[in-house]
């Protein structure tokens, strides 16, 4: 600035010389040149602080802009990690649930395996101990037949007990013992029975006989009960082989529905983590385009600052310079010495000379002034015209420059208010257009959270009506299972107890007519009528049957009744399991939703704040902008016309110094 004021003060001695040749005062002439660097400057400080404004704007746009883009990849990103956290919750019980179905299949494979190797080899002891009580059985009839009827045979059949394996070791010793009595006995036996049993042979033989009959009973009730193990036997093993299967029926249904649901998970988490990548690369491009966004701006705008600043600066010493020269130390010390000193010159004698043109100037002067007054219908130029036609010639200078000195001040207080409202007004049109894009975006999100919030709590009461409905269904279902396994239970018990009073009871009769009878008779042979009373076997028999078809039935009933219960049992286990895990998971999504429309209820909540806060700024912006109309806005024509007038005042101005100056103006 010094550097300036120096220069000027130079240029201001220096021009003196001037007037001989051009008849411009010097001081004039740098006041002239100061005044123009003066509104070149502000002009351009105006434009340059238009294009701060206006890249200060683009700059926040795009800023505003890229955070918004970064904050929606943020939520995006919070609700994918969250989706996927809820897959792999729900991977995680789905293997465990299926594992478990493998763990139960293999399980059941191997008692299936099992079962039936038992089965396989019950199956072959008892075929085998059936066929050995047959045999014996057998032997024993001909055996006790043959004592009783064909004594001369007596021996071979008792010969053959020795080989039956179920003969007790007593018994045959018995048998050995009665075989042992030498030929010679046997052979007068043989002819006194040829004539006449004698009561003492028939005595001998009785007790085998007697032994016999009993061995005999023994075997029949024996293998009787023998074939009634083998059928429950049988059916136990069909049911557990039955309930085997349907378990794992069930199971693997239920198995390859939870890998159907497992695997639609996988593909969705799978979905959901591409997703999450690309979002998060996206994310961290947008970060870094973001920063060198703020970067460029940040360094464009101290840059501008900067030159603002240096425009200043400039202008201040203009101004300052201007201020030094219109001084009375500069100005009037030149009105005062100059004027002398270039009468005193060489060329003194033009301008006495010229003296006689002076008045001819001052009145062409004076014309063109008031027929610039008429046309532009200024008294200001007109009150100038009739002051320069009453002043001396060399003063009409020093009002000419006094003037248009004032407008050209009054010019660049106007472009300076200019400058200063182009700038206010932008920055306030971007503080607007900001806050009113916050206050459209705030909205959208609030009302956008509102409808999440909306369709959470909708999802959220389907879910809780979901869940209570599965409790109300396992409620039931266990209280139904409850009474069906009392009843069950009950039934089965009542099952039991007849099968054993009717096992006892045919047991009784089966004792009684045993011993009643003949074996042949349990065998439902014919009695002889002639003989002792031996019971009503006929009659018997038919009640027997009846009894053991009870019997059975029974059997049948409380097998059935077991599988039933059996079934009822696993199909309560698959229920309420499946439903478990069907509420576990529902459960499970109901906490993430009421989370979901906790967080989303709490970002309403700082987005109202946030708009109420943003409307506040924009109604202040508003305010301002009021308060900036009247001497920004609002001025209507008469500023534009009023400028306009100025600016022809300063050329009719200029061009009457230039006509009191000599100079040409064609």
């Amino acid at each position: 600035m010094m550097k300036l004021l120096i220069r000027t003060a130079a240029l201001a001695l220096i021009l003196p010389a001037l007037p001989a040749a051009t008849g411009i005062s010097p001081v004039q002439k740098v006041l002239d040149l100061l005044q123009a660097l003066l509104v070149k400057g502000k002009g351009q400080k105006q434009k340059e602080q238009v294009q701060l404004a206006t890249y200060k704007e683009a700059c926040n746009a795009e800023v505003v802009e890229k955070l918004r883009v970064i904050k929606d990849e943020d939520e995006a990103i919070s609700i994918l990690e969250a989706d996927i956290e809820k897959y792999e919750a729900d991977i995680s019980q789905l293997t465990e649930y299926i594992a478990k179905h493998d763990a139960n299949l293999l399980a059941w494979r191997s008692d299936r395996q099992k079962a039936s190797e038992v089965r396989k080899n019950e199956a072959a002891d008892y075929a085998k101990t059936l066929k050995d009580y047959s045999e014996s059985i057998i032997a024993l009839k001909k055996a006790i037949s043959s004592l009783k009827d064909a004594p001369k045979e007596e021996f071979m059949q008792l010969a053959a007990l020795q080989e039956v394996v179920l003969i007790p070791t007593q018994a045959k010793e018995a048998v050995s013992s009665f075989l042992a009595r030498d030929e010679a006995s046997l052979e007068e036996d043989d002819a006194e029975l040829s004539r006449e049993r004698s009561p003492g042979n028939e005595f001998q033989s009785q007790g085998i006989i007697n032994m016999l009959e009993m061995l005999l009973d023994k075997f029949v009730k024996e293998m009787m009960t023998l074939q009634r193990e083998e059928v429950n036997a049988k059916h136990t093993f069909t049911l557990l082989i039955q309930d085997l299967d349907d378990q794992a029926k069930r199971a693997t249904a239920d198995r390859s529905d939870k890998i159907a649901i497992k695997t639609d998970k996988m593909k969705a988490e799978a979905t959901s983590k591409g997703r999450l990548a690309d979002l998060a690369k996206t994310r961290e491009k947008d970060k870094a385009y973001l920063k060198n966004v703020v970067d460029t701006c940040n360094e464009k705008l101290e840059s501008m600052k900067s030159r603002q600043e240096m425009r200043t600066e400039e202008i201040n010493a203009i101004s300052k310079a201007v201020e030094i020269v219109s001084s009375d130390a500069v100005s009037g010390s030149s009105e005062r010495n100059l004027q002398s000193m270039l009468q005193d010159s060489p060329g003194g004698a033009q301008v006495q000379l010229g003296g006689r043109l002076d008045s001819t100037q001052q009145t062409s002067v004076c014309r063109f002034l008031r027929e610039k007054a008429l046309y532009l219908g200024s008294s200001e130029l007109l009150q100038l015209a009739n002051r320069i036609s009453s002043d001396p010639f060399k003063k009409v200078r020093k009002v000419i420059s006094q003037t248009l000195t004032r407008l050209m001040a009054e010019a660049n207080q106007e472009a300076e208010q200019k400058g200063w409202c182009d700038s206010e007004l932008a920055t306030n049109e971007q503080t607007r257009k900001e806050k009113t894009d916050a206050i459209e975006t705030l909205q959208a999100d609030i009302d956008s959270l509102k409808a999440l919030m909306a369709k959470l709590g909708e999802e959220i009461a389907a879910l809780t009506e979901e869940v209570s409905t599965l409790e109300t269904a396992m409620g039931k279902a266990t209280a139904f299972r409850t009474v069906e396994k009392a009843t069950n239970s009950a039934a089965i018990e009542d099952s039991k107890a007849a099968q054993t009073a009717l096992s006892e009871a045919i047991d009784v009769l089966k004792d009684f007519y045993a011993k009643a009878g003949e074996p042949a008779m349990l065998l439902q042979e014919e009695q002889d009528p002639d003989g002792p009373y031996q019971g009503m076997q006929e009659e018997s028999g038919g009640i027997v049957g009846l009894l053991e078809v009870i019997l059975s039935d029974f059997g049948r009933l409380e097998a059935a009744t077991r599988s039933g219960e059996t079934e009822a049992q696993q199909e309560y286990d698959t229920f309420m399991t499946a439903s478990k895990a069907d509420k576990d998971i529902k459960q499970t999504d109901l906490e993430h939703k009421n989370a979901k429309q906790q967080d989303a209820s709490q970002e309403v909540a700082a987005k109202e704040n946030d708009l109420e806060d943003t409307q506040g700024e924009l109604n202040a912006a508003l305010a301002y902008f009021d308060k900036l109309k009247p001497s920004c806005v609002d001025t209507g024509g008469k500023q534009a016309e009023r400028s306009d007038q100025r600016k022809e005042k300063i050329k009719s101005l200029q061009y009457a110094l230039r006509m009191l100056n000599g100079e040409d103006i064609a």
